[in-house]
């Protein structure tokens, strides 16, 4: 009986151990609002991306960095790129990275007390407590008018393992279609051009053509008759003439 009273005890403590020891779990939540911006020549702007982990139960390291852009184009991002300690079941260590995104869940409505650096952005699940990065874009003040310009932000997600080394990664990219635009709006004319009315070609169709035709056959055949009536008519005065008729 003691014995049995000794491994219920022994039991409880290995499955509340179990369940403490949790599987993990890895999400990398991102949201990208707009892909498609405008700038003036010499101009800076400034888009967001932004990222969330409702799924995971394991911090989310993010960096980033601009892996397409033009030679002579500034791309920055806020948060920098810094170095964060953190301690991971007893180790220190340092991981490098923009942000880091703690486990969070979805809320049917935004809180009154929002935690500094959060944003909440909506989605088919409910509100969602992200953490944005502001990508920035300066461009020189001789970049040509009406030219576009393609950007890809790479991003980096890292997970750490018991040992505090990076266990898991994944990343993915983000594309920008930058156009390059004047600040106002000026329309001028510069030349005009009178173009000359193009003469119209007969068309001719089948029918047309044998109509053509047969008012000439009668035409022809008209004048015909109108001789043959004239000559037979001279012809018959000429005739009584000799005869001494007329």
């Amino acid at each position: 009986m003691k014995k049995h009273l000794i491994i219920i005890p022994i039991l409880l403590i290995s499955l509340s151990i179990a369940l403490a020891q949790e599987q993990p779990k890895y999400n990398f939540g991102s949201m990208q609002p707009v892909k498609e911006l405008t700038i003036a020549p010499g101009d800076t702007v400034t888009t967001k991306l932004y990222f969330y982990n409702i799924y995971g139960n394991r911090i989310t390291h993010i960096s980033l960095f601009a892996s397409e852009a033009p030679e002579d184009w500034d791309i920055s991002f806020n948060p920098s790129l810094h170095e964060t300690s953190v301690r991971v079941s007893g180790i220190e260590t340092e991981i490098e990275e923009n942000i880091y995104v703690e486990p969070s869940e979805a809320v049917e409505e935004i809180p009154e007390d929002i935690p500094e650096g959060i944003e909440y952005i909506s989605s088919s699940v409910g509100y969602i407590g992200a953490k944005p990065i502001e990508i920035t874009i300066s461009v020189p003040e001789d970049e040509e008018l009406g030219s576009t310009h393609d950007i890809t932000i790479s991003a980096s997600a890292e997970w750490l393992g018991q040992s505090g080394a990076v266990e898991i990664k994944q990343s993915r990219d983000f594309d920008l279609a930058v156009k390059v635009l004047s600040k106002e709006f000026k329309e001028e004319i510069l030349t005009t051009t009178t173009t000359e009315p193009e003469a119209e070609e007969e068309i001719s169709s089948p029918l047309s053509a044998i109509t053509g035709q047969l008012i000439l056959t009668y035409t022809l055949f008209g004048i015909i008759i109108v001789v043959v009536v004239v000559v037979a008519y001279l012809s018959f005065l000429f005739g009584r003439k000799r005869r001494g008729e007329i």
